[in-house]
């Protein structure tokens, strides 16, 4: 099992996938090297029981530039441990591991990462 967070990419451009969501007027990029887990439907577009939508009345989609308040960063490592470390004063969380197989293994997806009372949420509120 891998430990060292070492191998996430280091800056913004260096990850495959990106985007931002602006909530409330504050905006949050995200970046991953798995697209479905910034972008899965259940999560951000849908009103369903585990969506942020059910958290904050819009999700906007904006661009990832260098105006985003904070950074939500997501290394899927297959096999990997979770880690998770904060850069930037806490404006960048890096986590790092097997989200894929965690996003499956969980039995209530609101408190999956990006859930309605995931790590996500939780960010924002900070955010906020």
């Amino acid at each position: 099992m891998q430990r060292d967070m070492g191998n996430a990419p280091k800056a913004r451009a260096e990850w495959p996938y990106r985007r931002a969501v602006r909530v409330c007027g504050a905006t949050i990029g995200l970046a991953s090297n798995n697209d479905s887990l910034i972008t899965d439907p259940q999560y951000f577009d849908s009103m369903i029981l585990q969506s942020l939508l059910t958290d904050f009345w819009r999700l906007e989609s904006v661009p990832y530039d260098d105006g985003v308040d904070a950074e939500f960063w997501v290394h899927d490592v297959p096999g990997a441990l979770l880690l998770f470390r904060e850069e930037r004063e806490g404006r960048r969380l890096v986590l790092e591991g097997d989200f894929t197989r965690a996003e499956q293994a969980c039995s209530d997806n609101r408190y999956s990462l990006f859930g309605n009372i995931g790590l996500l949420f939780k960010y924002f509120l900070v955010v906020l």
